[in-house]
């Protein structure tokens, strides 16, 4: 069963759908994370996750395996939610900050 990270389950919808979500586990993922772009994908209408954010995050989050599958990104290796949410979350609040549009 998949476990959502974030944001909270009590996060609103449109705001989850603005944003990104992290979960650990689920169907075929049962030892890694999963992160989707709700806002990039859905709202935007971009078809797929820009390979930019992709390598971003690879080098942030060493020696984890960041695999960019278009509508998501799985995040392999140990399980280390403080780090990995740390580190998604910091990204994308610094993009947001620089007003970057991936």
């Amino acid at each position: 069963m998949s476990e959502r990270l974030h944001p909270p389950s009590d996060t609103p919808l449109e705001e989850v759908e603005a944003g990104f979500v992290v979960a650990w586990g689920g169907g075929g993922h049962e030892q890694e994370y999963v992160v989707s772009l709700p806002g990039l994908i859905g709202v935007r209408g971009d078809k797929e996750i820009p390979r930019s954010i992709s390598r971003d995050l690879q080098a942030k989050l060493q020696p984890m395996e960041v695999v960019n599958r278009g509508s998501r990104l799985e995040i392999l290796g140990e399980r280390n939610d403080d780090f990995v949410l740390g580190t998604i979350v910091g990204y994308f609040d610094e993009l947001s900050r620089l007003g970057v549009q991936e």
